[in-house]
């Protein structure tokens, strides 16, 4: 046999240049984007070139491994075999962070607020032990909803105390999956939770977590992103309480029995259908109506039924439905009801649902969520994320027509799925996980505070309440010189979106896993000597 032939007959070896070239070129493009866009304090879109491009880099590297790497056929096949198989076996994803990073850890670690992890379940209580809830009147100390009374996240009546920086707890108890929140009047605590194919309404007991009564819908919203379960909170009103789910049931219930009075699905009254991430705008009761807001292009995108049958009333608009609540304001001496929809926000009469004024700020891929703020009753302030940011816009009336005009816009405070809270002439929120003051009157930011990722907060007289993605409480000053935290403490284990509730003297919390509750006065609904 010649040199030649036998030079033929030996292998190559691995051509690695084409992997290194693929990481070069996809990486240099990627960097500059992310660095662009961090520039540009617009930590949604870092995070969407990072995902691209890791995900780009991945399929061609396989590409390249498979088809050109000139590796032996049984080293191609065996090594991704065995990297898939490695993870598979040891990895346990455990769904995506508000910035969309996947969460990934051990599978022989605990899951980090688990389903039962060293949690017991509440017993259950009784009826006979409940309040009667029949005449009772909503007072400042309750929280009967989405983001208290005003849905504003403002708790009333109240000032913060450094006792509550190692408050007592009552009790911690697993529970299902979903990101509703908390409606609270009396001793009753009501939530919404997925347990398997069912979407359940559950009644605790303030001071124990004891079920008092639960309710089930053969019932299951899941989306890859957020996961499974409902997305809206409970509203009560005048002994019932009115429940949206992930898939469009909007049940009426007698808020102490649990007795269904009525059952609508809001998707299918208005012809529309389900949106990416599910039902979310809890129901808004005003007069004798509750206005949810189903989407759809058959002119009936928001719908207000009956309280005491469901029966229709009014039915209006024609937009692809988003995820804020809708919620009435008085603004010009007039009640108008605001629904930020995917096309925009629509002004409604809350009456008949005529519609009085259109603004479309949106984002590109139609997210909409945190509420709208009506600030000195003429103007009202808006924020969306995804790279859009706020804007403050002038309404008035003129020769019988309505119109909302632009101030100002701002991309110094971009509200992803995290509602804001305002403080006279301020308003304080997350913007892309960094806390945030924001001029109302200029739309200049006046500081900017450390990250806290995708949490909710609270105000409370002079001090915000800052729940943290990871479930940690932080108490800040609300306060337009700067940042100046006061304190923090742990209050729940893994990934939170749920908003907190203050009511009655107790702190509850909860997320996708389990849920917590907290005494913070002695004398509840009573308001509390500042001791900062």
């Amino acid at each position: 046999m010649s040199s030649s032939e036998s030079e033929l007959e030996k292998p190559k070896g691995i051509r690695w240049w084409p992997a290194f070239f693929i990481v070069g070129l996809i990486a240099v493009p990627a960097w500059m984007g992310y660095l662009y866009f961090v520039r540009a304090e617009d930590r949604t879109y870092q995070l969407f070139v990072v995902n691209a491009a890791v995900m780009l880099t991945t399929v061609l590297l396989l590409v390249w491994w498979l088809l050109f790497s000139r590796a032996r056929w049984w080293q191609r096949l065996f090594l991704p075999a065995i990297l898939v198989g490695a993870a598979i076996g040891t990895l346990r994803f455990d769904g995506f962070t508000g910035e969309m990073v996947p969460m990934v850890s051990l599978k022989w670690e605990a899951a980090q607020g688990a389903l039962g992890a060293g949690l017991t379940p509440a017993a259950s209580s009784t009826n006979s032990e409940a309040v009667n809830l029949s005449g009772y009147v909503v007072t400042d100390t309750d929280w009967p909803g989405y983001r208290g009374s005003g849905r504003d996240g403002i708790v009333k009546n109240v000032q913060f105390d450094d006792s509550w920086l190692t408050p007592t707890e009552l009790w911690r108890i697993p529970v299902g999956e979903g990101w509703s929140s908390f409606a609270a009047v009396e001793s009753y605590v009501w939530t919404q939770e997925q347990h398997d194919a069912e979407e359940r309404v559950i009644c605790r007991e303030a001071t124990t977590g004891a079920t008092i009564w639960s309710h089930a819908d053969n019932a299951r919203f899941e989306e890859f992103l957020g996961g499974p379960g409902p997305r809206a909170t409970p509203t009560y009103h005048d002994g019932k309480l009115y429940c949206l789910g992930g898939t469009g049931i909007l049940n009426c219930f007698q808020a102490a029995s649990g007795e269904v009075l009525w059952t609508k699905d809001i998707l299918k009254e208005a012809g529309a259908s389900n949106i990416e991430w599910g039902m979310a705008g809890s129901p808004l009761v005003y007069g004798e109506t509750v206005i949810v807001a189903p989407g759809g292009t058959n002119g009936q995108s928001v719908i207000a039924f009956n309280l005491i049958d469901g029966e229709m009333k009014w039915a209006k608009g024609e937009a692809r439905a988003s995820y804020a609540a809708p919620q009435v304001f008085k603004i010009q001496g007039v009640d108008q009801l605001l629904v930020h929809q995917g096309n925009g926000l629509t002004a409604f009469a809350p009456a008949d649902g005529s519609e009085l004024w259109f603004h479309g700020w949106s984002s590109a891929q139609k997210i909409n969520v945190a509420q709208p703020l009506v600030y000195d009753e003429s103007a009202v302030f808006l924020s969306v994320g995804y790279g859009r940011g706020s804007i403050l816009l002038d309404v008035a009336k003129t020769e019988g027509q309505w119109s909302a005009e632009e101030r100002w816009r701002s991309m110094r405070l971009k509200s992803k799925f995290n509602p804001f809270v305002q403080d006279g002439n301020y308003v304080y929120g997350l913007d892309e996980a960094y806390l945030v003051c924001l001029d109302l009157d200029t739309g200049l930011r006046t500081w900017k505070g450390p990250k806290f990722g995708y949490g909710q907060l609270l105000r409370i007289g002079n001090v915000l309440l800052i729940q943290a993605e990871s479930g940690e409480l932080a108490f800040v000053h609300a306060d337009p010189s700067g940042f100046k935290e006061i304190g923090r403490f742990q209050a729940i284990e893994g990934k939170t979106w749920n908003h907190p509730v203050v009511a009655n003297g107790r702190l509850f919390v909860r997320n996708g896993k389990q849920a917590a509750c907290f005494q913070l006065m002695d004398e509840p609904g009573g308001t509390v000597v500042p001791a900062i």
